[in-house]
């Protein structure tokens, strides 16, 4: 729990144009797993 106190206090400090976001890259891999085959049940 600490190390996760110690990350919220680092990502407050830092400057808006250092922040990202992980919507495109789960947009992306979202894509990817429609078209993929194993992805399916196999019984």
């Amino acid at each position: 729990m600490p190390a996760l106190v110690t990350l919220a206090h680092e990502a407050c400090a830092r400057a808006l144009t250092d922040l990202s976001s992980t919507a495109p890259a789960l947009d992306i891999a979202g894509m990817r797993h429609e078209t993929r085959t194993s992805r399916l049940f196999a019984t």
